[in-house]
């Protein structure tokens, strides 16, 4: 469905207009947003107009710029961006991007991984997985339909649980990691402070997953290094395609609240997981991974 919305959304055609608005940032992380930046610009027939917002930027300031320079609408990223579009409180059409948001009253597409797509990679990595685990806090909740939906669609079984805490994420591992034996079972750890914790809880995952050999993979991308199987990497442009995309529909229907997960991604892979597990992958197959660890 989220997918449809972004597909269909025309690209917005009047000349006017757009402001993309980022932090003031070093390197790496500023190429990141130049990258969106230059996606939203792909993305649309508007003029676009940059502007880079200071640690301790007022927003009075950057109201002003945008009056100054005509701008008609705006795509705002990172944390930044996005306590800066609640700050504009709607006076000017803005989506938020390039940060892990969850709906809260403002339209934007998050880094979060549209289960639809971790589903696909999913089973063509794997495609003997049954059943597919996972621990969630309360930050997750709006993915879980979308998940249950991609899960549905595919034959699969989900086992949901959900935890309001570090130690009511222990719990449900603790009961949970010893049921999971094979391949046939995968375990999702999502980018959620309560799915698991990186310094107490991960540990214990990885071992239970390399000795039982069930299938871990995780939604943030640091962990493909520490032994996920898979994880997704954001295509930074094609986020800002998307975004111009959300933002011409935001336009076409005010008051629209959308968040989408982010659906055009990057798929990473450790080899040695895989070989762990026993996958062969095709040469074909292995053409599409954006990055392999160990690096080859």
């Amino acid at each position: 469905m989220a997918g449809l919305l972004l597909v269909a959304a025309p690209v917005y055609a009047r000349t006017d207009t757009l402001a993309v608005l980022y932090p003031e940032v070093d390197e790496p992380y500023l190429s990141v947003f130049r990258s969106i930046a230059k996606g939203v610009g792909q993305g649309s027939t508007s003029t676009i107009k940059e502007y880079r917002l200071r640690k301790d930027e007022a927003p009075e300031s950057v109201r002003q710029w945008l009056k100054d320079e005509k701008v008609d609408a705006a795509v705002s990223l990172g944390s930044r961006g996005y306590k800066l579009a609640l700050a504009l409180n709607g006076g000017l059409p803005t989506v938020v991007g390039g940060l892990p948001i969850t709906p809260d009253g403002v339209p934007g597409i998050s880094l979060v991984p549209a289960p639809e797509s971790v589903m696909t990679h999913l089973q063509s990595l794997v495609p003997g997985v049954k059943t597919v685990h996972l621990v969630h806090g309360p930050q997750s909740a709006w993915l879980i339909p979308l998940i249950e939906q991609a899960l549905a669609k595919r034959g699969l079984v989900l086992d949901v649980r959900a935890a309001d805490s570090l130690q009511g994420a222990a719990r449900q591992y603790a009961e949970l990691l010893p049921r999971l034996s094979g391949a046939e079972h995968a375990l999702w750890l999502l980018a959620d402070p309560f799915s698991v914790d990186e310094q107490a809880l991960l540990p214990l995952v990885l071992k239970a997953a390399w000795d039982q050999g069930f299938v871990l993979f995780s939604s943030t991308p640091a962990h493909l290094k520490r032994g996920a199987l898979f994880t997704l990497i954001p295509d930074n442009t094609a986020m800002g395609e998307s975004l111009a995309r959300l933002l011409a529909e935001v336009r076409l229907n005010p008051g629209q609240k959308t968040v989408l997960p982010a659906e055009r991604l990057g798929l990473a892979v450790n080899l040695r997981t895989a070989g762990h597990l026993g996958l062969n992958f095709s040469s074909e197959l292995e053409r599409s991974f954006q990055l392999v660890f160990p690096p080859r």
